[in-house]
């Protein structure tokens, strides 16, 4: 009985001290959980610090978050995901710990991609209110005499632009196209008016050169300006078709400026240009406000045209 005393202590001794070295090991595989854990964290904060996108968490309240992005942001459980386009720019989403989560307002979204287009679109349509001379006056007497025969539709224009760079001063090349149109009955040489009606069609093609200032994020100048051509078309409805005087196209060359004052929507209305941006590649849509001058020469028959008009459009500013 004396032997067995002992031995009971010995093997209580020991299951003590597997215990405490159980629980030992415990702590140590905690602290080193924790050290991977701001490590981890760390590594985020050194992947933000090097992106110009907007950041935050549950515990930092960006921006005006009333408007939400549809986006649902998902919990990091690995590995952290960002959500990226082609370009690499940041365009929405989260990045979160598994119980913390990064909320982006649209206004955040809208304002990241400001200024960050590579190329745009723009539609406009500008009055006909250029001069037009000729040798006989043919022009002014059918195309614009006080009658309601007499009627000139205007030019619609449709301009490409691709950016060199976005800068403060932001340098573009692009081309552009546009059509116009006006109608008339032909004069006698007495100044009646005949029953001949005539239609002219007009085709400039412009080649440009441009320069976009930044004044704010709300509004931008533009400036640009190059060679151009312009195609006439003209046809009159007493002629048999076959008939060599029915139709007349010629074709003349001159150069065009234009000064284009915009206002971007996008920015303004923020939560329309995000649902723009959503389903498109257009990041900033523009209302423009346009002066045009233009001169046009060395057409087949001695007409000059020339002059200047102002006009309203819309721009699309695309990633």
């Amino acid at each position: 009985m004396r032997m067995m005393i002992p031995m009971k202590r010995v093997i209580i001794s020991s299951f003590l001290s597997l215990l405490c070295l159980s629980s030992y090991a415990e702590m140590n595989q905690t602290m080193s959980d924790q050290t991977d854990r701001s490590e981890f964290e760390k590594s985020l904060d050194n992947y933000y610090d090097g992106s110009s996108y907007v950041r935050g968490s549950t515990e930092e309240a960006i921006g005006e978050t009333d408007e939400k992005s549809t986006y649902v942001p998902g919990a990091v459980t690995g590995t952290p995901e960002f959500n990226e386009d082609e370009k690499g720019h940041f365009v929405s989403g989260a990045v979160s710990s598994p119980e913390e989560y990064v909320e982006f307002s649209n206004k955040d979204i809208v304002g990241s991609i400001y200024h960050r287009g590579t190329k745009a679109f723009s539609f406009s349509y500008l009055p006909d209110n250029y001069d037009v001379k000729d040798e006989k006056g043919t022009y002014s007497k059918i195309f614009e005499a006080d009658s309601a025969d007499s009627v000139k539709g205007g030019f619609l224009l449709l301009n490409w632009d691709f950016y060199l760079t976005r800068r403060l001063f932001s340098p573009f090349v692009g081309a552009g196209a546009g059509f116009g149109f006006s109608t008339g009955k032909g004069r006698f040489v007495n100044g009646e008016k005949s029953l001949a009606k005539f239609n002219l069609w007009m085709v400039p093609i412009d080649l440009h050169l441009g320069l976009e200032m930044g004044l704010s994020k709300y509004i931008n100048l533009s400036l640009m300006g190059g060679p151009s051509g312009m195609g006439l078309w003209q046809d009159r409805n007493d002629r048999e078709q076959g008939d060599p005087k029915k139709t007349r196209r010629q074709f003349g060359y001159g150069y065009f400026a234009t000064a284009k004052l915009s206002f971007n929507l996008s920015q303004i209305f923020t939560n329309m240009g995000f649902e723009i941006y959503k389903v498109s590649d257009i990041s900033n849509l523009g209302l423009d406000f346009i002066a045009r001058t233009h001169n046009y020469s060395n057409f087949a028959d001695n007409i000059e045209l020339s002059g200047t008009s102002f006009g309203i459009g819309f721009s699309f500013e695309y990633l």
